[in-house]
């Protein structure tokens, strides 16, 4: 069986899919290891020939920097898994003094000329140097305690409240770089598997354009719902005007997990021509 991984590996050399279902073989009969087994591969230096545990692992390393070098298709399964490996082994005295780690080390560091480094959002924004982005992490402390503040603000039987009155640190902070959490602006923008600049080294994966926090509005609006959300209004650098439910003392795992389960969704209508066509798309 791994034959014929490695032949189709070695016959399509730059093939994504062909390097991930090798790495991942690799991993299964790793993982499929008992745990007393896996110790005592790692022990014997001798079976660096062999098909031992750190042999596994630097196999499937070595195969998924390979397909994240050639395409983004699986590089949600592929770069999280390598790091796993490759930090899990660092941790622990005996994979690390083996001396297939050495060449763990140099697959990782080689894989960094190899994977594409797209330009991340802080470079494309006016927060690129040192001072101005310990700023704008102070100013998104600071607006991430004034919107708890609000969250647990006491309301007795108000139906609205004032951010002029009640929140005068929250309706200050205006006109930073600070980004809206809209969905679209959370979103990675990985190109396309076939798109022959998928190592375009400044592709950016965030929207540049993506809007931030100019003004808040004075009235916070008290929902009728038994938790009294508040509903704030923001407009964006955009010219938008965005509206934010605040809730207090509330799970919001399922919502975090809606919210994730409708970017897949959108996603996979992108994949497609005729809903592209359509325009077609989850609620934001």
């Amino acid at each position: 069986m791994l034959k014929q991984f490695q032949n189709a590996a070695n016959s399509a050399s730059g093939w994504e899919s062909a390097f991930y279902h090798l790495g991942h073989f690799q991993d299964q009969c790793y993982r499929n290891l008992s745990a007393d087994d896996k110790s005592s591969r790692y022990l014997d230096i001798s079976l660096i020939g062999g098909y031992s545990g750190i042999k596994m692992n630097f196999q499937t390393i070595k195969c998924f920097t390979e397909a994240a070098a050639y395409g983004n298709k699986f590089v949600y399964q592929t770069i999280p898994r390598l790091l796993t490996l490759w930090l899990d082994m660092g941790e622990h005295k005996v994979p690390a003094e083996n001396l297939l780690f050495d060449k763990i080390n140099s697959v990782v560091a080689n894989s960094i000329n190899s994977i594409p480094v797209y330009k991340d959002q802080l470079k494309n924004s006016p927060a690129n140097t040192d001072s101005n982005f310990l700023n704008l992490i102070t100013s998104l402390h600071a607006m991430i305690d004034e919107l708890l503040r609000l969250c647990n603000f006491p309301i007795g039987n108000r139906k609205t409240l004032s951010m002029r009155r009640d929140f005068p640190k929250l309706l200050a902070m205006k006109e930073n770089n600070i980004l809206i959490p809209l969905q679209s602006s959370l979103t990675v923008n990985l190109l396309p598997v076939l798109s022959m600049n998928h190592r375009d080294k400044w592709h950016n994966l965030f929207d540049p354009l993506s809007p931030t926090f100019t003004v808040f509005y004075d009235e916070i609006e008290i929902m009728h719902s038994l938790a009294k959300p508040r509903k704030i209004t923001v407009n964006g650098s955009d010219g938008i005007k965005y509206m934010f439910l605040a809730k207090p003392k509330d799970d919001l795992w399922k919502d975090a997990r809606l919210v994730d389960f409708n970017g897949i969704i959108n996603k996979l209508l992108k994949t497609n021509s005729e809903s592209r066509r359509r325009q077609l798309h989850e609620f934001e």
